[in-house]
């Protein structure tokens, strides 16, 4: 069994994520790492390459001027052929231990996707939260958009040889997780922790308000799929459950100044997939979450 963990690391954010990323270099051995460097300087890709070439464990760094996270992990998809792939960020801390048994897990019941739990690290209040117990009905697979979390995910070759992120710094997890999802395969689910996920961070991308204004180019992706599977009831599900969070997401983080958030087709499939009822389902299980977090 092969494992490949896809990390990009945007090179104007790379001093302040140098200590994290060589800790997950140092701790794991059977996972293999393949490191996208978008937009490096010289000096930084060299100190780069020095960070990476260890000699105990699988490494690969690739570097290029992708400009955007999906293009950086496409980047990386193009340059592996394991069985398994995962994709971290650069200033989180994956669990590798558990992630490898989770994969392990799942390989063995003959699953192709992998979820686990995480952590949320949060800079601002010095906090550390555990994420609750949410494992979900292999029949209403949209309940894996309400707290998504890409990182937290494993997917098999099967599932990731189709799939690519489009090219943007907003919502291309979501978007692929959504056709990761799209396949029906059911989810191997585990309560361990594989992830701590860190917020509160200056350099992170959900604080740079102008990556929202890519929100509409990733509901125009949403607007593609839902055409293409709106006579499939669970599918329309799955792309409406993301497609309400990313607006809204958008909506409460750029507020009025991002107008193409307001594009006239963007409301109009709001209101039609309402008046058709098929957001009922969607609307419901986003509310059904609100409550339980509360």
């Amino acid at each position: 069994m092969s494992i490949t963990a896809v990390i990009p690391v945007y090179g104007p954010t790379f001093a302040s994520r140098k200590e994290n990323l060589a800790l997950i270099v140092e701790f794991g051995f059977e996972i293999k790492l393949l490191i996208v460097a978008d937009s490096f300087e010289k000096e930084e890709l060299a100190a780069l390459t020095q960070m990476t070439s260890k000699k105990f464990r699988d490494i690969t760094l690739i570097s290029g001027h992708y400009g955007n996270p999906g293009s950086a992990r496409n980047a990386g998809l193009e340059s592996i052929d394991s069985e398994w792939v995962c994709f971290w960020d650069s200033d989180d801390m994956p669990n590798q231990k558990n992630v490898l048994q989770m994969i392990k897990c799942a390989e063995a019941e003959k699953f192709t996707l992998a979820k686990g739990r995480y952590l949320i690290d949060n800079a601002d209040n010095n906090q550390v939260v555990q994420t609750k117990n949410k494992f979900v009905e292999d029949r209403s697979p949209a309940q894996h958009l309400l707290d998504p979390g890409l990182w937290r995910y494993a997917f098999s070759r099967e599932i990731y040889k189709d799939i690519r992120f489009p090219p943007l710094r907003m919502g291309e997890d979501q978007d692929f997780l959504v056709q990761a999802l799209l396949s029906k395969s059911p989810v191997y689910e585990t309560t361990d922790i594989v992830y701590i996920y860190r917020v509160g961070h200056t350099s992170q991308l959900t604080r740079e308000k102008t990556a929202f204004l890519d929100a509409s180019k990733s509901l125009e992706l949403l607007e593609d799929l839902l055409a293409e599977y709106k006579s499939d009831h669970v599918a329309s599900s799955i792309i409406l459950v993301s497609y309400l969070k990313q607006f809204f997401g958008a909506m409460k983080n750029s507020g009025f100044r991002n107008r193409r958030i307001f594009q006239k087709k963007h409301i109009t499939v709001i209101l039609t997939s309402l008046c058709s009822g098929a957001l009922i389902k969607p609307i419901t299980l986003i509310l059904r979450e609100k409550m339980k977090s509360k």
